[in-house]
């Protein structure tokens, strides 16, 4: 759902699992920091960098949307990060801690983002995402998601609420990719009954 959102994801499979594993698949990820059979890029994570405890909520994407405009020299990865954070909060993915953030660097002394890694439906215990946005943890109003956007390098909200409504057409489509992909029918409607919660509860971003 991530790459159809337009978001860089790393290479990814799932195999078949021994029957001694307890598990039905495995998923298999290609490393993104090797480069062919000698080389390895340079990986800064945003944990490191900014010296934040991922251990518990002291992150904010304001923050990360700047940090990473700053480092990797373009306004464009500002954009980048702020759909990859919508992405996360209508996915629901809560866990999107410092160390969940990373960034490459080349032989010339160049900054990327990482593709995005550790991205999965996570809700957690507190309801809230280890990473605020413009200081909510969760349900951000339109004021705080126009914030961001701002600090993401959009000249105008309604390029930003372009970017949230390609992410939500790309979560719309869980049940199909869950049940192509043998996930149980009840987690499925687990999954898509928090979806739609959210979905809800964060409508106002689409408005305005």
């Amino acid at each position: 759902m991530a790459r159809q959102a337009g978001i860089e994801v790393a290479n990814w499979r799932l195999l078949e699992a021994p029957a001694a594993s307890g598990a039905r698949q495995w998923l298999a990820m290609e490393r993104f920091d090797t480069q062919g059979p000698d080389g390895r890029w340079h990986l800064h994570s945003a944990c490191g960098l900014l010296d934040a405890d991922f251990r518990l909520p002291s992150l904010d994407y304001a923050d990360l949307i700047k940090a990473s405009s700053l480092l990797c020299q373009s306004p464009a990865v500002g954009q980048m990060q702020f759909r990859r954070a919508v992405f996360n909060l209508f996915a629901l993915n809560q866990d999107d801690h410092s160390k969940n953030w990373a960034f490459l660097q080349d032989d010339q002394g160049h900054w990327r983002p990482s593709p995005f890694y550790d991205v999965t439906f996570s809700p957690t215990p507190y309801g809230e995402h280890a990473t605020a946005f413009a200081g909510f943890g969760k349900a951000p109003p339109r004021k705080a998601m126009q914030r961001l956007a701002a600090q993401a390098n959009f000249a105008h909200w309604r390029q930003a609420r372009a970017v949230i409504a390609e992410v939500l057409d790309s979560i719309s489509g869980f049940g199909e990719i869950a049940k192509a992909l043998g996930v149980r029918n009840d987690s499925i409607r687990l999954i898509q009954r928090q979806l739609e919660d959210v979905r809800l509860a964060n409508r106002g971003l689409l408005v305005g």
